[in-house]
Parts: structure tokens; sequence; C-alpha cells
């Protein structure tokens, strides 16, 4: 069976959300470049619960995840392009297709800007680490994840199942 094409009509929201994450790139970009020159040749690369660097690497490794999460990014805003192949909870029909590819592609647009900016927190804790320059508890930097995750999933899955 044939599901209906995406009208593919760009929401204010939208803009900001594929703008943002843009950004967020950027900035880890820019950071990363910065600071590269002055890291030492081994950095930290993994961290335990509290925060304590537990593996290390070459510094080049510092440039994966804004490779990564750029690279991510293009993949999802590509993947955006084609909602009527996702997969929905709910029987796509002609009447309710357009509400729920918006709702999907708002979905993975918030989802995409999360990844973004929690590889940017993990880039940034990792050099930082390198620098001796750590400060806080890296469990609380990253416990916004899966709270974020929960209630964008939740409110995805809810929204979606009212909108049939």
């Amino acid at each position: 069976m044939s599901r209906p094409k995406p009208e593919n009509a760009f929401t204010f929201s939208d803009k900001i959300l594929d703008f943002t994450s843009l950004i967020i790139i950027a900035v880890n970009i820019i950071f990363t470049a910065y600071h590269y020159s002055g890291l030492p040749e081994i950095i930290p690369t993994h961290f335990d619960l509290k925060g304590n660097p537990d593996g290390y690497n070459n510094k080049i490794t510092v440039w994966l995840l804004p490779v990564i999460s750029l690279v991510m990014y293009i993949g999802l805003v590509y993947l955006n392009k084609i909602p009527h192949h996702f997969n929905y909870l709910v029987k796509i029909s002609s009447e309710n297709a357009q509400v729920q590819y918006k709702l999907a592609q708002s979905l993975v647009r918030q989802l995409n800007l999360i990844i973004c900016l929690t590889f940017l927190i993990i880039n940034y804790y990792s050099i930082e680490s390198a620098n001796n320059n750590v400060s806080g508890d890296f469990a609380l930097m990253l416990i916004y994840l899966p709270i974020t995750l929960f209630f964008v999933l939740v409110r995805y899955l809810y929204v979606s199942s009212k909108k049939r």
C-alpha cells in the first residue's frame, strides 16, 4: 500500500531546531579547533560515572564527535525528507498522513538537537579534562540526556496516538 507523499512545508520551529543543531555543531568544531594545538598527545576519551578518565587515546580522536555529529545531522535532515517511509504507531491514511508526518519529523529534529548537544558536552568535557580544567560532575552534565529523551519520546507517543 502506498502512503501519501509529504507536503514538506517547514514551520518556524522546524527551522529553529535545524538552525540550533547547526550552531551547536559549529560551536563543537570551533571549540575543538581552538583547543586542538594545546592538547597533549594522549587525551582522556572515556569517563566513569564520576567523571574520572578511564580510557585514553591520541588527541586526533577529539575530532570524532564533531565529525560524527555533522554526518548524523546531514543523515537525519535527509531522513526527514522521506517521512512516508517511517514506521508509525497508527495506520497512515490520507486523513492523518500530514499530521503524523509533521509529528515524526519534529521528533527527528528534536532527537538531532539532543544528539548534537550531547556530543558537544562530551567533547567539551574531554578537552577540558585533557587540559586539567574539569569542574563539576560528569554524570550531572549528562543527566539531562535520559530525562530529555524520555520526555521527548513520551510527548511524541502521546500526541501521535491522539492524532489518529
